[in-house]
């Protein structure tokens, strides 16, 4: 996307976590009582064009989700 133009882009995640639809615990197969992750990142143009949307669902009992903690500058005084 950055090639055709679109760049920088921006990401952003929302993670969530609620009880799943019938429809989402047939399909994820859930024991009964197990929770839906939900994970919606959203890929923007420097401009703030939406340029994709990935809505992914997991089963909670299987998966994790962690992420790096940085900062740019050293402790503050």
């Amino acid at each position: 996307m950055e090639e055709m133009g679109h760049g920088p882009l921006q990401w952003s995640a929302a993670i969530s976590a609620r009880m799943p639809t019938p429809g989402e615990a047939e399909f994820l197969t859930l024991p009964p009582g197990v929770p839906v992750l939900r994970i919606v990142r959203l890929a923007q143009s420097a401009g703030g064009r939406p340029l994709e949307v990935n809505d992914t669902r997991l089963d909670s009992d299987q998966y994790e989700v962690g992420y790096p903690l940085s900062r740019e500058d050293g402790p503050q005084t």
